[in-house]
């Protein structure tokens, strides 16, 4: 069986003509994702200790590494090691990239061209927020049977999502790049494409990333979706596209307290935000703060809710006593939790 990781990020470069805008997809795909796995946390754990740092989870972003190891410029070597040694058991990393530097407009919203805005705006305010979805489009055209690993994303309905929405394979994750190490490794790859394109004094091309890749050039493949895909890559309706039903059971919703001193990101960088993430990639699932406006179309049976307050403690009894079959948990709980299932 074959798996794919998806992550997706902005790629900007400053040019004498000014800031041009693009966005850049990795796909990483694996026919061995147990030994993959087993292999990625096995190296994640050996690097930390190598530079002195105690880490007990097993899966990190880029931008977690970067702050773990507080921008050390031993961080990028990091990336480099962590995808030199996993790369056995790598099938193929799939770059995709857009960018449209001989449009005027790019029209949404179907053939009343309802809406058009310069294909800056167009990447900055539409495709980056949703081009993982584009990126599981061209996955699928090009292996139909994988299955999908995705960062969450938003956006608005494409015929890209519409031809791929009843496959039953496509897994959506909540912070992914901190809980599934396909998806890390995904987020990780776009990093080091960067850095070497950078180094290199490159922008986006095919021909471009193929170079900065030519230490594994049979493992790397490069796509290019421009004009003539953006038929099917623009938003066709002014409708968000239903991420709910593809995303990754169990769920951590975590409960915030009521308070305007504390942001959302303390809650997953902090101490015990670790274990929460930690107990999502053992029971591989995907974590988020919870939104009393949309998650109510998300919770599942068997999801679970972390509360940190007498009110966050109300209100996760409220959603049971609602019929939802789903376990509610004080934030200092969490640590017992994961050590039963460790």
């Amino acid at each position: 069986m074959e798996f794919c990781g998806i992550d997706a990020v902005a790629f900007d470069r400053q040019w004498k003509m000014g800031k041009w805008n693009s966005v850049l997809g990795s796909c990483i795909f694996t026919s061995s994702y147990e030994k993959f796995q087993e292999r990625y946390k096995k190296v994640m754990k050996e690097q930390f200790n190598r530079m002195g740092f105690d880490v007990k989870r097993s899966v990190h972003s880029s931008h977690t590494i970067n702050s773990i190891l507080q921008d050390s410029p031993e961080g990028y070597n990091f990336f480099e090691l962590m995808l030199s040694e996993c790369l056995d058991y790598i099938d193929k990393i799939n770059f995709v990239f857009s960018y449209y530097p001989k449009m005027d407009k790019v029209h949404m919203f179907g053939d009343k061209k309802l809406s058009s805005l310069s294909p800056s705006v167009f990447i900055t305010r539409h495709l980056i927020n949703s081009y993982s979805h584009v990126c599981a489009w061209l996955a699928l055209s090009k292996s139909n049977n994988c299955t999908i690993m995705m960062d969450s994303f938003s956006g608005y309905m494409t015929r890209a999502w519409q031809q791929i929405e009843s496959h039953d394979k496509i897994n959506i994750y909540f912070n992914g790049d901190e809980c599934n190490p396909l998806i890390s490794m995904a987020d990780i790859t776009l990093r080091i494409a960067n850095e070497r394109l950078l180094k290199k004094n490159m922008f986006l091309g095919k021909q471009q990333i193929s170079s900065v890749f030519r230490d594994m050039e049979d493992k790397i493949s490069v796509d290019y979706l421009g004009r003539s895909q953006l038929p099917l890559i623009t938003p066709r309706t002014n409708i968000l596209i239903p991420i709910s039903k593809k995303i990754k059971h169990p769920a951590f919703f975590i409960l915030r307290p009521k308070t305007d001193y504390l942001d959302n990101k303390i809650f997953l960088s902090s101490p015990r935000g670790h274990d929460i993430l930690e107990l999502a990639h053992v029971k591989q699932g995907c974590v988020k703060i919870y939104n009393k406006g949309e998650d109510k179309n998300i919770i599942k049976d068997g999801d679970f809710l972390i509360f940190t307050d007498e009110h966050g403690g109300i209100a996760a009894q409220t959603i049971i006593d609602l019929g939802y079959n789903v376990e509610k948990y004080h934030i200092k709980q969490v640590s017992g939790l994961l050590q039963k299932v460790l």
